[in-house]
This record gives structure tokens, sequence and C-alpha cells, in this order.
């Protein structure tokens, strides 16, 4: 009987541990989004825009841009981002950016520039993170 009082108190203790652990991870995710929207919104232009689509992914739309120069400006903030020095308790945490890029046409319907830019994205990501790619 003790066994499993033990058993018990040792599960409700790491339980408590994995559940503020998660708080923790949620309060330092939230500063995260803030500190990247923060650049993003540092590297665009006025008419710029920036949008969190969930989690940590964000739309920029770059107004009037080729993709040349949208693949440059995606990559100062990946730069950006990548220069963050940020620490959780006390231990350095690397923060990357991945960026999938697109143009917008005239002959396109927007969901088909999303899903070009969403797969590109997907590609930097598989293709080892911290990368900028055009589609």
């Amino acid at each position: 009987m003790s066994e499993t009082a033990d058993w018990k108190q040792k599960y409700r203790d790491s339980l408590r541990e994995t559940e503020a652990e998660e708080k923790r991870w949620r309060e330092v995710e939230q500063v995260l989004r803030r500190l990247i929207g923060r650049l993003c919104a540092a590297a665009l232009r006025a008419g710029d825009f920036v949008a969190r689509i969930g989690g940590e992914e964000f739309a920029v739309l770059l107004h009037g841009l080729r993709l040349p120069d949208a693949v440059n400006i995606a990559n100062q903030v990946r730069t950006a981002v990548q220069g963050l020095r940020f620490h959780f308790r006390g231990t350095p945490v690397r923060i990357t950016a991945s960026c999938g890029i697109t143009e917008l046409t005239r002959e396109d319907a927007s969901e088909q520039a999303f899903d070009r830019a969403d797969a590109a994205l997907y590609r930097a990501k598989s293709g080892g993170k911290n990368l900028c790619i055009a589609a």
C-alpha cells in the first residue's frame, strides 16, 4: 500500500512539474512570437502586412516587390532572428526562421499563392531549417 501511495505522489509531482514546464514554454513562445513580429515589422515598409497565421507561422505581404527583392527581405529577417540571443533558465536557445516565398500574379487565386509559399516553407524546414526558399 505504501508503494502505491509513493508512486501516486511521484506521478502527481511529475505531472505538476510537466504542467509548470509547459506553462513556462508557452510564456517563452509568446515572447518569441512578439520579438519576431517586431523584427518583421522593423524590416517592412508602410503598406506591407504581417499576420500570424498559426503557431509560429507568419504571413507577410510585400506589396509591389518582385520575387528576388522579397527573398532579400526575408533573408534579412531570417538573419535578424538568427542573431537573437535568447536564454531559457540560463541556457542559450538557438532561434531560427524558415521562409517560403512566392509572388502573387494577376492569374493567381490567393489560395494558389498561399499554397506555393506554404510548400516552399516546408521545403525550407525539411532542408535543414533557417532557410528562405522561393517558389
